[in-house]
């Protein structure tokens, strides 16, 4: 949301926005949850959050999840005060989330000067074909539209085996190359 918002303050510095995964509307508009000012979340939550999309018959993608988890911990001072030991995470991302999901988004993507490349994984639930069908057709103004779709990723791509065709992906789209 930060990217696409500085891309329509200041188009002139910008050439174009690649997105990963982007969240966006959605057509169903929930009703917005009341979520607290934080929560604190396990290694073991993280561990699930990072690999629910994963279908179960496919071979684990999550990388160095074992060095990645204590210096998860560590990023919190109070981590391992709390049983079991956890990091205390705000709720603003959350709840960016939920605003976008019922439409209320925090940039209008119709003025969106710019082209615009989605780049995101096939299992990606937060961003879904329609999400990203719904964000491209209101970026009426943006003379370019792609949507890159990567095959056996998440919406957490960035930690996974398929990281290094993502950061290729989004490289290219970068250049104003194809897929």
């Amino acid at each position: 949301m930060p990217a696409a918002r500085a891309a329509i303050a200041e188009p002139e510095h910008v050439d174009r926005l690649v997105l990963f995964a982007p969240i966006t509307s959605r057509a169903t508009k929930p009703v917005l949850p009341s979520l607290p000012a934080w929560s604190d979340v396990t290694i073991e939550a993280q561990h699930a959050r990072f690999t629910e999309d994963v279908p179960s018959s496919h071979a684990p993608l999550l990388v160095a999840f074992d060095r990645w988890a204590p210096a998860y911990l560590a990023s919190d001072p109070n981590a391992a005060s709390r049983t079991p030991p956890a990091v205390r995470i705000p709720h603003g991302p959350r709840a960016d989330n939920a605003d976008a999901w019922a439409g209320y988004l925090a940039w209008n993507p119709a003025e969106l000067t710019r082209p615009l490349a989605i780049v995101r994984g096939a299992w990606d639930s937060l961003c879904t074909d329609a999400d990203v069908a719904g964000l491209l057709a209101m970026a009426t103004s943006a003379p370019e539209r792609l949507d890159t779709r990567l095959d056996a990723g998440t919406h957490l791509m960035h930690l996974e085996t398929g990281r290094r065709v993502r950061y290729e992906s989004v490289g290219r789209a970068l250049k104003g190359e194809k897929p």
